[in-house]
């Protein structure tokens, strides 16, 4: 019982920790070596505990045994608190972005891991007053939410609503899949918290509970425009620039 349940608690913090640390384009490839491992360990036991029994006794294939995982764990020392200081690196460096999507009420009682996830798939839009974050009609590519500063919602030419810290916009045309049902507009020099709209998607995988907060926004048309006219901030070729 004992070690059934150390070995359930180092896989889930380990794989936790991995989740935290590793791309999530790669995160797949790296959990499939991490259990590819622990079976191949497995395997090498079963296979090395009858010879050291026919070559010693039981007594002394437990001990020499023993004696090995407890060696291996102390020689993994090392690199454990290497990743120790990775992740706190990750986490300090995530932690601002973080603490943004945190305070939105779309995300409360989400898992930190997934707004950990949301994170690492952000980054924060310093600009000035008069872009267009998004406009009406065109693609829909990322979700905002709003660090600093404040926007104006407009349809169809008509200012519907001001937007401050604390507030979001975006999610709808990425869950419906459809185009922007509103221009998004800076009033004054605003910070911008930009989640690519796949890292949401993935999100409500993870984190079921994030759809019906999400779904209390809008759910306006969108009015197509012409080719090529797409907003500033939202073409994901900005995020090149």
């Amino acid at each position: 019982m004992i070690g059934n349940a150390a070995l359930v608690s180092c896989e889930v913090v380990g794989e936790t920790a991995l989740a935290r640390i590793v791309p999530r384009e790669a995160l797949g490839r790296v959990i499939g070596i991490f259990d590819a491992a622990s079976v191949a360990a497995m395997v090498a036991g079963a296979v090395l505990a009858p010879v050291l029994v026919a070559l010693t006794s039981l007594r002394a294939s437990l001990v020499i045994l023993g004696a090995a995982a407890v060696l291996i764990t102390l020689l993994c020392a090392l690199g454990l608190r290497g990743l120790d200081v990775l992740s706190a690196r990750r986490t300090d460096a995530l932690a601002s972005r973080v603490k943004v999507l945190q305070d939105l009420p779309v995300t409360a009682g989400v898992p930190r891991i997934v707004l950990e996830q949301l994170a690492a798939a952000a980054q924060f839009c310093p600009l000035p007053p008069g872009v267009d974050v998004v406009v009406q009609g065109a693609p829909a590519h990322a979700f905002y939410a709003v660090a600093e500063g404040r926007v104006v919602v407009h349809r169809d030419g008509q200012a519907v609503v001001h937007l401050g810290p604390g507030d979001s916009f975006g999610e709808r045309g990425l869950l419906d899949q459809t185009p922007r049902n509103a221009t998004v507009t800076t009033e004054i020099d605003t910070t911008l918290l930009r989640v690519e709209g796949r890292a949401l998607l993935d999100a409500l995988e993870a984190a079921p509970g994030l759809r019906p907060a999400l779904d209390l926004s809008s759910t306006a048309p969108g009015v197509q425009v012409p080719p090529g006219e797409t907003a500033v901030v939202d073409d994901p070729r900005w995020t090149e620039a």
